[in-house]
């Protein structure tokens, strides 16, 4: 699974090898115990990385063996592509 988190010094890319079903009823559980509300919805999001990234060609072929159709890679200009990305 790839985990997106926004902070406000920047955007983090994380995988983990815990498949999404459990990490979200273990998020569940939690809030359970703690009181507190956990929305879990759809959702989409896109980022811009620079078309002349080293490893570009390395995340292409890691997303399409791996979260193909839920990742795409769009050229955007000559200096930048988009990567979108679907999930919960």
């Amino acid at each position: 699974m790839l985990k997106l988190n926004y902070t406000d010094i920047g955007l983090f890319m994380e995988r983990t090898m815990t498949n999404p079903e459990r990490l979200i009823a273990q998020r569940v559980l939690i809030a359970m115990r703690l009181g507190q509300t956990l929305y879990v919805e759809p959702g989409h999001a896109s980022f811009l990385l620079p078309a002349d990234l080293p490893e570009l060609e390395e995340l292409e072929a890691a997303l399409q063996r791996e979260y193909n159709p839920n990742a795409t890679i769009f050229s955007v200009d000559d200096a930048s592509v988009e990567v979108n990305l679907s999930g919960c």
